[in-house]
């Protein structure tokens, strides 16, 4: 049977995140959504390697569901209150997590997940639709006056025809959980970023996030993308 303390210890290394509640809401937000998917059999399997207090969140009754990627993430996003392309994030690194402590547990939904990239770590699964992810097509330059469109939603962010620049403060324990959710994006978008660390004192830190193409020195589609999913890791991690 799987010790709850160790499967929110893992899904929080491969998060970065050690908000123990976060992480607590967000396994339950997972298995609740992958439990839909799963037969009688499969669930009651499932609810025998699972620690008591989560084994409520396995329902006990129901045919299984056919669910796309896009449905199950829906559903996970539905349970967490999370925006979809986040409830990927949390899916694989909780999938990933059960895999590290039972793999027993991880085999029995990963046999009726739609995609198999969804018990992949972060940075190792593909990333969501519409994230970025490199494709034979050269990127889109971008004019200032769409930049300027762009970023007028996305609070935090400057820039013009050439960068993109964030400058976030945070505790000075973030640094290195926020820096590695960004270089995990950075390898599923096969994009990166320049991240300059200006330690403010002993407890606060600026990190500030430099975005552009660097083989068109401009400002591209790309790069939006890449300052949208860095909003999501300051939000997740920070």
């Amino acid at each position: 049977m799987i010790e709850y303390s160790a499967l929110v210890s893992a899904v929080g290394r491969h998060l970065g995140v050690d908000d123990t509640a976060e992480i607590r809401s967000g396994i339950e937000a997972v298995l609740g959504a992958v439990a839909q998917i799963l037969d009688a059999d499969a669930r009651g399997r499932l609810g025998a390697e699972l620690p008591g207090s989560l084994r409520s969140t396995i329902p006990t009754a129901g045919a299984a569901r056919t669910m796309s990627t896009e449905e199950l993430l829906g559903v996970v996003a539905a349970l967490g209150n999370y925006p979809v392309e986040r409830s990927r994030y949390w899916t694989q690194a909780v999938l990933a997590g059960l895999g590290d402590v039972d793999p027993a547990a991880a085999e029995i939904i990963a046999s009726a997940l739609p995609d198999a990239g969804l018990t992949a770590p972060l940075g190792q699964g593909p990333a969501p639709r519409g994230s970025g992810v490199p494709t034979n097509r050269q990127p889109e330059i971008l004019e200032l006056d769409e930049i300027r469109r762009q970023i007028a939603g996305m609070p935090g962010w400057t820039g013009d025809e050439q960068r993109l620049v964030r400058t976030v403060e945070i505790p000075a324990e973030r640094v290195q959980p926020l820096t590695d959710a960004v270089h995990r994006i950075e390898t599923e978008l096969g994009h990166h970023a320049g991240i300059d660390n200006d330690r403010i004192d002993k407890d606060r830190a600026g990190l500030t996030f430099t975005v552009w193409t660097h083989s068109l020195n401009r400002v591209t589609d790309l790069d939006l993308q890449l300052a949208s999913r860095i909003d999501e890791a300051i939000r997740t991690v920070a």
